[in-house]
């Protein structure tokens, strides 16, 4: 009777938690996204596979259009630490070129992602940091 009653009580206080007191989880239903100060923003999908999906949305190098680029690659996590690689031509941008290589390293902190990353483009690396919520 004493387990029971024990286990009724665990079963409640579990039940009665505020939602908000747990952890995003990096598979969530709703994508990781970082939006820039000139509009753009990057979005990462997560999904179970060990895969990602990621699109870029950005001003294209001449200032004077906007692009979008939608590519996929994997990640792998360890911890609360996530690597993702996304090989070059994996997708495309809507002005033309094909995606480029992207690698970041990441913190998963629960509701944060922050993230730090090498954009290779037409043999020019490109460093970014990001804190995608």
């Amino acid at each position: 009777m004493r387990i029971k009653i024990a286990s009724v009580f665990v079963f409640l206080a579990v039940a009665t938690l505020p939602s908000m007191a747990l952890a995003d989880s990096l598979t969530r239903s709703s994508c990781w996204a970082v939006k820039y100060s000139n509009g753009g923003q990057r979005i990462i999908c997560f999904l179970d596979s060990g895969r990602i999906t990621m699109k870029n949305i950005s001003n294209t190098s001449d200032d004077k259009n906007w692009s979008t680029c939608e590519f996929a690659g994997t990640y792998v996590k360890r911890g609360e630490a996530i690597t993702i690689e996304v090989p070059a031509r994996s997708g495309k941008c809507s002005n033309g070129p094909w995606s480029p290589n992207f690698h970041a390293t990441c913190q998963f902190q629960g509701d944060v992602l922050t993230c730090d990353s090498s954009t290779v483009v037409d043999g020019q690396t490109y460093s970014g940091s990001y804190t995608f919520r």
